[in-house]
C-alpha cells in the first residue's frame, strides 16, 4: 500500500486523512488497495490504487437505473454505462477504522460499469447493496494532495532512458552480428552504413527528455 494510515491530503479548502486501508483480491489473484478518506467538514470518499493507476470513488446516494448489478447497462443522470466486469472481491489485509466492521476474509460480489474514463460499481452481499462512481486521479495530483505525508508517492518513477539505451545497445550488437561477415570483405562501405544506423537508433534515445 502506497498511502500510510493517517496520511493527510490537502484537497481544496479541506483536509482529508487516511482513516482506513484494505487490500482486496479477486478470484484470479489480482490485488488492489482501497483507502477511506475522512474529513470532519466533508463527505468521505475512497482512493483506489490498482496496477492501472489511481481513482477516486464516491458512494452514491442516488442509484442508477435499473439498480440491478446483473443488468448489461445502467443509466445515471441520463448517462448510460455498459457492463464491464463481474467478480468476487475478498479482503486480504485491513488496517485502521471504517464506517462498518471490516475483517480479513470478508467477500462481496462486484459489478462494474463503464462510460469513458468513469465507472460505476455495485457491491453487494446478502445484507446490503451499495453503488459508487469513480474517476481517474493522476499521480501528480496525488503528490500535490499528500505532499510529504505519503513518502512512497514522492519516490521518483524509474526513468525509461536506461532501458531504452539498453534496447538500442542490444539492437546494435544484433546488427553487428548480422554484418560481421560482409564487414570483413567490404570494411569501408559496411562500416559507414553501420555508423549511420547506429546514429539513427542511438540519437533519439540520448536526446529524449530525461536522458543523461
Amino acid at each position: 500500500m502506497s498511502l500510510p494510515l493517517g496520511a493527510v491530503a490537502k484537497i481544496g479548502n479541506g483536509s482529508y486523512r487516511v482513516l482506513g486501508a484494505m487490500v482486496r483480491v479477486d478470484e484470479e489473484g489480482s490485488e488492489w488497495s482501497e483507502y477511506l478518506m475522512f474529513s470532519p467538514t466533508g463527505a468521505f470518499f475512497w482512493l483506489v490504487e490498482t496496477n492501472e493507476g489511481w481513482s477516486r470513488a464516491q458512494v452514491l446516494d442516488a442509484w442508477p437505473v435499473p439498480a440491478e448489478p446483473a443488468s448489461l447497462s445502467v443509466s445515471l443522470e441520463g448517462i448510460a454505462y455498459r457492463k464491464l466486469y463481474d467478480y468476487e472481491a475478498r479482503v486480504e489485509h485491513v488496517v485502521g477504522a471504517f464506517d462498518w466492521r471490516v475483517a480479513r476474509g470478508d467477500t462481496v460480489r462486484v459489478s462494474e460499469f463503464e462510460r469513458g474514463t468513469a465507472r460505476l460499481a455495485a457491491e453487494w452481499n446478502t445484507d446490503e447493496l451499495t453503488w459508487t462512481r469513480s474517476t481517474p486521479v493522476a499521480l501528480d495530483q496525488l503528490r500535490a494532495w499528500f505532499g510529504t505525508s505519503a513518502p512512497k508517492l514522492a519516490q521518483a518513477q524509474p526513468s525509461a532512458s536506461p532501458d531504452m539505451f539498453g534496447k538500442v545497445g542490444r539492437c546494435l550488437l544484433w546488427l553487428l552480428g548480422l554484418n560481421v561477415v560482409p564487414l570483413l570483405f567490404n570494411f569501408s562501405g559496411v562500416f559507414f552504413l553501420l555508423l549511420l544506423g547506429a546514429l539513427a537508433l542511438a540519437l533519439p534515445a540520448m536526446l529524449a527528455p530525461g536522458s543523461d
